[in-house]
């Protein structure tokens, strides 16, 4: 039996077409452990302007809880494109992390590259974040 050439092609292109859209609505897993690497920086913002923000060691509290918190949400991450408008913000050397209302917006470094990031996001339930957005003092 042979395959025609062109219908092998359209095969393929459908193959990897599906895996790609499965990839990109929510299949994707990240390292937390890759990502950490402070010192860090929290931010909190109100109606797209930053209220308050506080600089913080990599063996904070605060830092120890954003990684406990990535660790346990490290699955069902989907690539997305959209500019999120900034609520609580959580900035590591290779990461920025924004939690809004029902969302977990992760921007991430791509290996060592300085200028290779991605962007996932994923749901979640309100007030499933990281108990560090209180109100930081401003500095």
């Amino acid at each position: 039996m042979r395959i025609k050439k062109g219908r092998a092609i359209n095969w393929l292109i459908l193959a990897l077409s599906a895996a790609g859209i499965a990839w990109i609505f929510g299949g994707q897993r990240i390292n937390a452990a890759q990502l950490m690497g402070g010192p860090y920086k929290m931010m909190v913002y109100q109606r797209g302007r930053p209220i308050a923000e506080k600089v913080l060691p990599s063996d904070s509290p605060e830092a120890k809880l954003v990684a406990r918190w990535l660790e346990a949400h490290d699955s069902g991450w989907g690539l997305d494109f959209v500019n999120y408008v900034p609520r609580h913000w959580f900035v590591g050397e290779r990461f920025y992390l924004n939690l809004g209302r029902n969302f977990a917006a992760l921007n991430y470094q791509l290996g060592d590259d300085p200028k290779r990031w991605i962007q996932v996001s994923r749901r979640i339930e309100p007030g499933d974040e990281p108990d560090v957005f209180g109100r930081p003092e401003a500095k």
